[in-house]
């Protein structure tokens, strides 16, 4: 089942608790053992399970000890830095390479066609 925009928070927290369900039962981790790693009540993950509501805390400590923390990048994903922003955080202009050096002002030649004698 996928989650959709429609359906309302209680559908949702199902969803996510028959998943971690899912992913326990699929690494082979006993209700016990994934509480005691996570750190969290044998009711809380029962409750978290079954849809019934959990903290943020519960549900992140879940997910690490899920080894899906990472996932939450894709859950709330970093906004892009507006434009502007790129411009305030660019580092001042770096020089990448010597210049030659430029010959003096003061020493100008006439310029010629080149035929002239």
């Amino acid at each position: 089942m996928s989650v959709y925009i429609t359906e309302d928070t209680y559908q949702i927290m199902k969803e996510l608790g028959r998943r971690i369900q899912k992913e326990r039962l699929c690494q082979s981790i006993t209700p016990q053992e994934l509480s005691l790693i996570a750190g969290v009540s044998l009711k809380k993950l029962a409750r978290l399970e079954q849809g019934q509501g959990a903290n943020l805390t519960n549900f992140i400590n879940v997910l690490r000890a899920l080894n899906y923390i990472e996932n939450l990048d894709l859950l709330v994903p970093e906004a892009p830095l507006r434009p502007t922003e790129q411009i305030d955080q660019k580092a001042p202009h770096e020089r990448k390479r010597a210049t030659t050096r430029q010959r003096s002002v003061n020493r100008r030649e006439t310029w010629k066609w080149g035929d002239e004698e």
